[in-house]
This record gives C-alpha cells, structure tokens and sequence, in this order.
C-alpha cells in the first residue's frame, strides 16, 4: 500500500474569461491546498504571462501522507483576478479523495467556473517515490550563508553553516546516505536538492 502520494496540478485549460470592460487577460492568482499545504501560482504580470484563453502550464506540486485506509487526499482551489480598484474571485472547487476512490491516482480533470471565468485545472496523482540526488557542501555551506546575511546576523564558522542546511533538508524529508569529499548523496520526495545546488552551487563558481 501506497503510503505517501504526489500530487502535480499539471496545467490549466482556460475556455472563456471576462475582464470587464476593458477586456485582456486576467492577472490571475491561484492558491492550491493540499493536506494542510499552500502553495501561490502567479500570473499577475507581464514577466511571468497572464492568464488567457488556452492551456498554460503550472507544474506545482505535493506530497502527502496517506498513513492509513481512512485517510484522505483533501484538495482545495480559489483564485482572484486583482484588479487596481477591486479583485474579482475566480471559480474555485474542493474535491477529497478516499480510498474507496484510490486515492485519485492517475490525470483528473475538475471544471470550474463564474462570470469571470470557465476552466478545468488538469491534475495528476500517484505514488510518491523517493529520489537521490547529489548535491555539494559548498552549496549548503552557502546557502545557510546567504540566510545569515539576509537576517544580518554574524556568519557562524562553515561547520554550523553545513549543519544547519543539512537540518533544513532533513526537516523536509531528506536523509543524508553517503557523504564523500565534497559531495553528499541524499534521498528524499521532490527536487530540493537540485534546486539549491542550481542557486547556491552556481554561485561558488562565478
């Protein structure tokens, strides 16, 4: 039995919306709820795109516990269109999944709608499995760095720099299994630790 599950809001296929009289796209902002966990998908500004008719992809996603058969998968979506003078809710849905329904494993599809927009938010389900995936003490040494300036704080020795990052990946699943050299190997859900070594090891290098 699967005991920890992942759930990837994958993309949103959006059929009409409605800015009000001066019509565009919508500068959108979904947050998705998932067992206890929050997470913001943006698209108020030009940068990242706004929201319009079509699919455009989010690519977000959980892990959640699913320790016994009465547990359940508890999915929650809202939205606002923020407007300069007043935001306008978007459709939302809540949709819980149980063992009766197993859990929701695989692609779901859930419609929403109102008079500010029509869509289905396309999402997957599955059993979580754990991935390994290197990263270097410098990144963590340099990423706890980074924290300890931002909050103006003396920098401690690297020692305490390395020990707090590797305390930060282990309260967010990870286990540290080999360490060699410069490198350690751990094991956890999700890519943490390739996004630190992609922030914090590119920048040792420069």
């Amino acid at each position: 039995m699967c005991t920890k599950y992942k759930v990837t809001f994958e993309s949103i296929s959006v059929v009409a919306i409605d800015d009000g009289l001066f019509g565009g796209d919508l500068e959108a902002r979904f947050t998705f709820f998932v067992n206890g966990q929050t997470k913001v998908w943006d698209r108020t500004t030009d940068d990242v795109g706004k929201l319009g008719v079509g699919v455009t992809n989010i690519g977000t996603t959980f892990f959640v516990d699913v320790p016994v058969a009465s547990s359940v998968i508890h999915i929650e979506v809202s939205g606002i269109e923020i407007d300069d003078f007043h935001d306008d809710n978007l459709a939302g849905f809540t949709k819980v999944w149980t063992q009766s329904d197993n859990w929701g494993q695989g692609f779901n599809q859930q419609g929403a709608n109102n008079d500010s927009i029509t869509y289905n938010m396309n999402y997957t389900i599955g059993c979580a499995t754990k991935a390994t995936h290197a990263i270097s003490r410098q990144a963590l040494v340099r990423m706890a760095e980074v924290k300890a300036n931002a909050r103006r704080i003396p920098v401690p020795s690297s020692l305490v720099l390395l020990n707090s990052s590797l305390d930060r990946l282990n309260r967010a699943g990870w286990t540290v299994m080999t360490a060699s050299g410069d490198e350690l190997l751990v094991e956890g859900y999700g890519n943490l630790p390739l996004l630190i070594e992609e922030r914090f090891g590119e920048q040792r290098k420069q």
